[in-house]
């Protein structure tokens, strides 16, 4: 049995009241989504700024990061830990874990393979995290 609030996401489907996807909405546009995509989405949430973070760009509400540009093919999106999981076993092949030491920080998105979609929801589950609770 499952936590409460813990993503219970399966393999194909995204499931009513998962936190990443609120609209429990499976991930349906697979267009390509490349950094552009990447970007234009990040940034049209409110209160957002692209911002240097040791050399590449990162997103930030606030100034609190809530994803980074590793590379030019990759989206580091920083989700709640216990949502990791079920993200990464919706699509092993566009999502892995972003580990920092021991702790999952988040998901990493491989932007060519990924859902515009489900790139937009990861990020507005990120953004909510980061967001002063005024405003969200």
């Amino acid at each position: 049995m499952a936590r409460a609030g813990r993503c219970r996401c399966r393999p194909g489907r995204v499931q009513a009241g998962c936190r990443v996807s609120a609209r429990g909405s499976p991930p349906l546009d697979r267009a390509l989504v490349n950094l552009s995509t990447a970007r234009r989405l990040a940034l049209s949430l409110p209160d957002v700024t692209e911002e240097d973070h040791h050399g590449r760009p990162s997103f930030r509400v606030r100034g609190r990061i809530f994803a980074t540009v590793p590379d030019q093919e990759h989206l580091n999106i920083f989700i709640e830990p216990m949502d990791v999981d079920g993200v990464v076993r919706l699509d092993p092949d566009v999502f892995a874990p972003v580990m920092w030491g021991q702790e999952v920080k988040g998901v990493r998105v491989h932007l060519p393979r990924a859902s515009s979609v489900m790139v937009r929801d990861l990020l507005t589950a990120a953004w909510r995290r980061k967001a002063p609770k005024r405003g969200r």
